[in-house]
């Protein structure tokens, strides 16, 4: 099941149902829900029974338009489950719909993006990276020190997500640099 419970992100108030939660279809259809909506707006009945919460679930595998966006992701973000064009650009006007659902972020706030940051170093000198972690989700972390003549090196490989931030010491990192780094965001397989 999606980790200690079976919701999405409690740490950031996201009580939708993971796809494996024992809550979906655990409801009961009363005639009060038949035409009844979630709080997304969805219908509250999918797939034959009602859902325990607030929340009804789209099974995850659910693309109607073959997007590769999720329709619980695209009914979330735009209200309609073929409302989303990948490749169009966010709220941030930087990452595209795509990138924001890889990442975890939300596409209509310009404020939420994926910020990689140095916040310290260790007494030995090493940085401290963070960077904002979301549920199910792997991280690979890449270093180089010249931009121009150097290829990114993989530094550290499927980093499980520790939300709300992941933090990482780069213990190879050798002397004042510079150093610059890139996180590659994506789904375990």
């Amino acid at each position: 099941m999606g980790g200690e419970h079976p919701f999405v992100d409690p740490s950031r108030g996201d009580f939708r149902l993971w796809g494996d939660s024992p809550l979906i279809n655990g409801g009961e259809n009363v005639e009060l829900l038949l035409d009844a909506l979630d709080l997304d707006g969805k219908p509250r009945i999918i797939d034959g029974t009602v859902d325990q919460g607030a929340y009804e679930h789209f099974p995850a595998s659910r693309d109607t338009d073959g997007d590769g966006l999720p329709d619980e992701w695209e009914w979330r973000y735009t209200g309609s489950v073929t409302g989303a064009y990948p490749h169009a650009l966010g709220a941030d006007t930087v990452m595209s719909l795509q990138e924001h659902f890889i990442v975890g972020t939300d596409p209509n706030d310009p404020a939420s993006g994926f910020l990689l940051q140095e916040v310290a170093r260790t007494p030995g000198g090493f940085p401290v990276l963070e960077w904002p972690s979301y549920p199910r989700r792997l991280y690979d972390v890449y270093r180089l020190s010249d931009l121009i003549h150097e290829t990114p090196a993989l530094i550290a490989q499927d980093i499980p997500a520790t939300p709300p931030l992941n933090t990482f010491i780069d213990e190879g990192a050798s002397g004042e640099g510079p150093w610059f780094y890139r996180i590659r965001v994506r789904f375990p397989e």
